[in-house]
C-alpha cells in the first residue's frame, strides 16, 4: 500500500515538473531560437510566449536553468525589456552573470524599456540605479552601453551625473566617449568638455 502511494506521488510530482518546468523552458528555448534566426521579432516572440506577464515568468524560469539547458540567455535578457517594469529585478540579477554578453544584453533590455510607448515617468527611477550598477562592470562594452542608455533617459537620469563624470577617464575609450555623450544628453551640450 505504501509503495503504491509513493509511486502515485512520484508520478504526480514528475507530471508537475514536466508541466511546470520542462515544457515552458523547452518552448522558451524554441522561441529564442526563432529570434536568433530572425524568424521572429521581439514583439512576436513575446506574443508567442503568451504575452508580457507569461513571457516574464517563462524567461525568468529559463534564466534560472543551467547553461546547458539555457544556452540563449543573451536573447532572453533582451526580450525581458519588452516585458515591462516587472522585469527590472530579473534584468538586475542578469547584470551579475558570468557572461559579458548576457550582461551587455541586460543593459539593452533596460534600454528597450526606456523606449516603450507611451513613456512612463516612473521608469527612470527604477532603471537608473540598475544602470549605475552596470557602470561598474568589468566589460568596457557593458559600461559604454549603460552610459549610452543613461544618456538616452536624459534629464531624468540626473542621479548618474557623478558616476558618469568619473567615467570620463575610463580606460576603455568607447566607455569614456559614451559617458561624455551621456553627460551632454543629461545636462546639455556644455557637459563633458
Amino acid at each position: 500500500m505504501a509503495a503504491g502511494t509513493a509511486g502515485i506521488l512520484l508520478a504526480l510530482g514528475l507530471a508537475w515538473f514536466v508541466g511546470a518546468v520542462v515544457v515552458p523552458v523547452w518552448k522558451t528555448r524554441k522561441v529564442l531560437g526563432e529570434c536568433d534566426s530572425s524568424a521572429l521579432t521581439n514583439e512576436e516572440a513575446i506574443v508567442k510566449l503568451g504575452g508580457k506577464e507569461q513571457a516574464l515568468r517563462r524567461l525568468s524560469l529559463y534564466l534560472d536553468m543551467p547553461d546547458w539547458v539555457a544556452p540563449r540567455r543573451h536573447g532572453a535578457v533582451v526580450l525581458l525589456g519588452k516585458c515591462g517594469e516587472q522585469a527590472v529585478p530579473v534584468l538586475k540579477r542578469s547584470l551579475k552573470s558570468k557572461s559579458p554578453e548576457v550582461r551587455l544584453n541586460a543593459v539593452f533590455g533596460l534600454a528597450l524599456m526606456n523606449f516603450e510607448q507611451p513613456p512612463r515617468p516612473s521608469l527612470p527611477q527604477e532603471i537608473v540605479p540598475v544602470l549605475l550598477m552596470a557602470l561598474e562592470d568589468d566589460s568596457g562594452k557593458v559600461r559604454a552601453a549603460a552610459a549610452t542608455t543613461l544618456g538616452d533617459i536624459g534629464p531624468n537620469a540626473g542621479s548618474a551625473i557623478l558616476a558618469l563624470e568619473k567615467m570620463l577617464g575610463d580606460k576603455d575609450p568607447d566607455a569614456a566617449y559614451s559617458a561624455k555623450a551621456a553627460l551632454r544628453h543629461i545636462r546639455g551640450s556644455e557637459a563633458g568638455k
